[in-house]
């Protein structure tokens, strides 16, 4: 995919993901309550980014999927 965000975006989508990335990392494992404030993040910050909701939904949604897949792991190794 060819990134059509400019600087200042990619700058804002960067942080976003950082913000998400280290709330989930701090709290981890989340509650059901905790990952539905995740999913509502995720879908502010799609919805705001009007124009490039394709490409910021797919890194989120990138980054949802790297949690889920430890999720996953942690529930294989108990």
């Amino acid at each position: 995919m060819i990134s059509i965000l400019n600087n200042a975006q990619r700058e804002w989508l960067n942080k976003k993901k950082d913000f998400i990335d280290q709330q989930i990392s701090k709290f981890y494992p989340l509650t059901d309550e905790q990952w539905q404030h995740v999913t509502d993040i995720v879908d502010d910050t799609v919805k705001k980014a009007k124009g490039h909701e394709a490409e910021v939904r797919k890194e989120l949604f990138d980054l949802m999927e790297k949690w889920e897949r430890k999720e996953k792991e942690g529930v294989r190794d108990e």
